[in-house]
């Protein structure tokens, strides 16, 4: 074990004393987060595609199918993207999922009441949101009042238009009232609505800070690169000939295998934990519960690794290697939001984006600055730290038999 380690040592104490890599990959990413900071805030909508909105109907009548009708307008759908869902239940749990940002529900006896034909009654049209998407959470709401606003003038002008009528005796009062309804039915009018707004997401709405997004994405994006090129080394041992040498000691091939892997999540390991605290102090970055970063950090410096030493067993040179890594890290990053915010990418994307430790990685930061604990993103961490021994264990045979071969 202490060949291991030492073989580890000289990696990372190599890395950190290389003027190249201090400055590639920690000024680089501090300076793209102050950068990002400066240029969007605090501010931002970080919702690049349409709004996904749910609509449960349970009205019958005609008027509860004005309101849906009203937001599958083209003006609504370049804004709104409206899907209609069974019931309540599973619409409040698409919101707490992520899947919606909100939720209409428009109650059974939405028409009957807004037709006077219950006593005055007054209708409560249920709006869920998740206010971690504050800017998409407004919109909605703020659609959905216009629209009854609109709704509940043109009754008002209905009920000025037949008082009129019956006072010239154009109508008179039972004539009145069937009149009222009939117009009410045909424009669309209501009586005046309470919009009743549930947050349904059980963390902060804050808002959407650019700066502490772009933190955890640059380290984790930057990350990817860190470990291929410390995982690079080996192939540029081999090439020059020192790996051979090292195997003639009295160390094993496992020993020399494991303090090179060692020395490349020990590099990422650094890297991360440089700039979390760089973060931290320089730009005020809230990261959440030490403990929790602490996890995820870890998590991710082992998966990210994982993926580098991967690509270093699979590649036949080092300029392979460099040429590999790059193209997934960027491949990686795209996919999983470390450019823009991650919510606003399409279900499909970020679903498929889960195979990269980005995306995983990603979520968890997110959720810890939004105050979640350390049990909280256990989830992320658990299929961080999985991803990383099934890559290990493929790395590892194809090193191996690579080292047969020298």
């Amino acid at each position: 074990m202490r060949k291991v380690i030492l073989i580890a040592w000289k990696d990372l104490y190599t890395a950190l004393h290389n003027t190249g890599v201090v400055l590639g990959f920690i000024l680089t990413p501090l300076v793209l987060t102050l950068v990002t900071g400066f240029a969007f805030g605090r501010s931002g909508t970080g919702e690049l595609h349409a709004v996904p909105v749910l609509v449960v109907n349970q009205d019958e009548g005609t008027l509860g199918r004005a309101l849906v009708d009203a937001f599958h307008t083209p003006e609504m759908a370049e804004v709104f993207a409206v899907q209609e869902a069974r019931d309540p239940e599973s619409a409040r749990a698409a919101v707490e999922a992520g899947d919606a940002v909100a939720a209409i529900v428009i109650p059974a006896d939405f028409t009957a009441l807004l037709e006077n034909e219950r006593g005055g009654e007054e209708a409560t049209v249920v709006l869920y949101t998740d206010p971690t998407h504050p800017i998409g959470a407004s919109a909605v709401e703020e659609a959905l009042s216009a629209v009854l606003g609109e709704m509940a003038t043109r009754r008002v002008a209905v009920e000025v238009l037949v008082q009129q009528l019956a006072a010239r005796g154009c109508a008179r009062p039972p004539e009145s009232v069937t009149l009222a309804r009939k117009a009410v039915r045909h424009l669309d009018a209501v009586h005046p609505l309470e919009v009743r707004v549930e947050d349904v997401s059980g963390r902060k709405a804050t808002a959407f800070d650019w700066r502490g997004y772009m933190a955890p994405s640059m380290a984790v994006f930057f990350l990817l690169f860190t470990v291929a090129a410390a995982a690079r080394t080996i192939l540029s041992e081999q090439e020059l000939g020192t790996l051979a040498r090292l195997l003639v000691t009295p160390s094993t091939p496992v020993q020399v295998l494991g303090g090179k892997m060692l020395g490349t999540f020990l590099v990422g390991l650094s890297q991360m934990t440089i700039l979390v605290l760089a973060d931290g102090l320089l730009f005020h970055i809230r990261w959440g519960t030490p403990t929790g970063v602490a996890l995820l950090v870890i998590a991710v410096t082992a998966a990210a690794s994982g993926w580098g030493l991967l690509i270093a067993a699979l590649a036949r040179t080092s300029a392979q290697v460099s040429a590999g890594s790059t193209a997934l890290a960027l491949i990686f990053s795209a996919a999983a939001g470390n450019f823009f915010p991650r919510w606003a990418l399409p279900g499909w994307l970020r679903t498929v984006s889960l195979i990269s430790p980005n995306a995983w990685a990603l979520d968890g930061f997110r959720a810890l600055a939004e105050g979640a604990s350390v049990l909280d993103v256990g989830d992320e961490a658990l299929a961080l730290f999985v991803m990383a021994a099934v890559l290990l264990v493929i790395a590892v045979a194809l090193f191996r038999r690579r080292m047969q071969e020298i």
